[in-house]
């Protein structure tokens, strides 16, 4: 048997492949499964390994040599196999190839198969008369476009007088090191020359900054809220809980509202994806590397600090593979532990969006005409205006900022997978008083207590998330297994404490209500105002329907355009998903 072997493709991104190492020489046998060749594509290296045994026949490339992924490298057969056939047709496709770039250190310029065919030594210009015609690698052409140097100045040393890149770095340093008019000249220190992942972020950034439209906007938010939360699930859980857990939640819940952050623009071609991917950056000694942790969107709080942890931890000992680094739909890039207090991130390409995370600072604010302290957390949004505009990133940011003050939510069911709607059916029918705060010098103030709930009291604040009120922690209620809530607009009476079920129906009511508003605003529609009235049938005891009707001021829009947008909002909106699918939810739309 005999074959070729070749470059790998190592991901959907990778553009080229250098040859680092052969670990056989020619006419060495290898066995199946044995490593012949190391190779390094843009962000991780590979060992290509023998489909069977065999020995190694011919090197196509030679270590050094960057070529594309599928380009021959060598041949592999049996000592006494003729391979002039797949000599001929490897060396046909390296005919079609443009020529590889030569071995990073020793400057020799590998020839290709086509040296043969020579280029006229001039051509004609638009006059008749003859131009000489530079030759030199693309590597060359490149680094003296990035040089600014003459190629026509340049020497070549290369096969038949080519140019090399060595070449060109040489021209430059003689032109730095020449005197220059009336001053000293100067002298270069050191070169170097990028390759392999360096050399892709250079590009993939470059690419980013010259065809994306960046903007960037800046917003900070109240992280008291977020830290004492932080503090709180750490303590509880049985997982190691950082703020970056608690922000990734928060941002995947807004990606939900706002989808159109969470895609890519490629060839005139906006895609939304349903899982939120989310990159997060880290550096290592090559450069920044960017693991996904996948759908965020479907994972607790542990779970999420659990795969950021791990991903994170096989990033920084090089033990990733391509699948941790591909499929991103959006990227985090913390500079915060750094010290930088803002900076303008450049977009993950082919990505939308990019959220910068900077320090964490405490900054006096007036609160009700007091200069108080508070720690705050600046953030930045790197979006592609082709894409979207900068009033949907403001929103964006709006929303975002809004999820990280008030990140209670972002806890429910965060010991167990389980969310309130699991843990109605263990407090159904459980006794619970509640009663206001009588003489309460604190305007929309309840006291409640004596409530049977079937969780820790610690966690009772997940329960009432929302996002016009704060929950005071057990540590500053009056008493053991009292809790204040502070400036929450009840839809009931405060005497009254919603059972489970009735918070889950809240739950979807604004749920249901939000996502119309916001489905609506990305169809260009008009809404004046949404309500969402429900009830549960039976009102007590096991759920068998929900009866929702939806209140909508929207003169502009036509019954059946209506219906399609209440349609596409149930089906975005999150509280809806967890419902079962044998339990039936009948909508009615009525107008004022």
């Amino acid at each position: 048997m005999a074959y070729i072997v070749r470059m790998p493709k190592l991901g959907l991104e990778m553009e080229e492949g250098t040859v680092l190492e052969w670990h056989v020489d020619v006419s060495e046998t290898v066995s199946a499964d044995d490593p012949v060749v190391e190779i390094e594509s843009e962000k991780t290296t590979e060992t290509v390994e023998a489909r069977e045994a065999g020995a190694l026949r011919e090197v196509l490339i030679d270590a050094g040599t960057t070529v594309p992924p599928g380009a021959p490298l060598g041949i592999v057969a049996d000592p006494e196999t003729d391979v002039s056939d797949l000599r001929a047709e490897a060396e046909a496709e390296l005919e079609t190839t443009d020529e590889a770039t030569e071995p990073a250190e020793s400057g020799e310029e590998p020839q290709s198969s086509a040296a043969g065919d020579q280029p006229p030594a001039s051509e004609p210009d638009e006059s008749g008369e003859a131009e000489p015609v530079v030759r030199a690698s693309p590597k060359a052409k490149k680094r003296a476009e990035e040089l600014g140097v003459d190629l026509g100045a340049v020497e070549g040393t290369g096969p038949g007088g080519a140019i090399t890149a060595e070449d060109v770095e040489r021209a430059e340093e003689a032109s730095e090191t020449a005197p220059t008019e009336g001053g000293a000249g100067r002298t270069v220190r050191d070169r170097e020359t990028f390759t392999g992942m360096r050399a892709t972020i250079a590009r993939r950034l470059g690419e980013s900054y010259r065809e994306a439209v960046h903007v960037t906007i800046h917003r900070s938010a109240d992280a008291s809220a977020l830290r004492e939360a932080t503090e709180a699930a750490d303590e509880a859980l049985d997982a190691d809980v950082s703020m970056t857990d608690l922000l990734l939640l928060a941002l995947s819940e807004t990606l939900g509202t706002f989808p159109a952050f969470n895609g890519t623009y490629e060839d005139g071609e906006h895609v939304r994806y349903e899982e939120h991917n989310i990159n997060i950056a880290v550096d290592v000694d090559e450069g920044l590397l960017t693991p996904v942790i996948p759908t965020v969107d479907q994972k607790t709080l542990p779970e999420v600090a659990e795969t950021r942890r791990t991903v994170t931890e096989r990033t920084l000992s090089g033990e990733y593979t391509m699948d941790d680094l591909s499929g991103g739909t959006f990227t985090v890039s913390n500079l915060g532990h750094l010290g930088v207090e803002a900076f303008n991130p450049i977009i993950n390409p082919p990505q939308i969006a990019i959220l910068g995370v900077d320090a964490l600072s405490e900054r006096v604010r007036m609160v009700d005409g007091e200069a108080t302290a508070q720690p705050m957390l600046p953030l930045d949004l790197s979006f592609d205006h082709r894409v979207v505009d900068g009033a949907d990133a403001a929103r964006f940011m709006a929303a975002l900022v809004e999820r990280l003050e008030n990140p209670w939510s972002l806890l429910v069911g965060a010991g167990d997978g389980e969310t309130t709607t699991d843990r109605s059916s263990e407090s159904e029918g459980r006794q619970r008083q509640g009663r206001s705060r009588s003489g309460s010098d604190v305007e929309g103030v309840a006291l409640v207590e004596d409530y049977d709930y079937p969780y820790d009291l610690d966690e009772i604040s997940t329960a009432f998330a929302g996002t016009d009120r704060r929950v005071l922690t057990r540590n500053e209620a009056e008493s053991e297994g009292v809790f204040l809530i502070e400036d929450y607009d009840y839809p009931f009476g405060l005497d009254e404490i919603p059972t489970p079920p009735e918070i889950m129906l809240g739950s979807l009511q604004s749920c249901l209500a939000l996502t119309l508003r916001n489905v609506a605003m990305e169809a260009g529609v008009t809404i004046d105002s949404v309500t969402v009235d429900g009830v549960l049938q039976p009102e007590t005891g096991s759920i068998e329907a929900i009866d929702l009707v939806v209140i909508v001021d929207a003169p502009e829009v036509g019954d059946d355009a209506l219906a399609d947008l209440i349609d596409e909002a149930e089906a975005e909106c999150h509280v809806a998903e967890v419902l079962r699918e044998d339990l039936p939810v009948e909508i009615s739309v009525e107008r004022p």
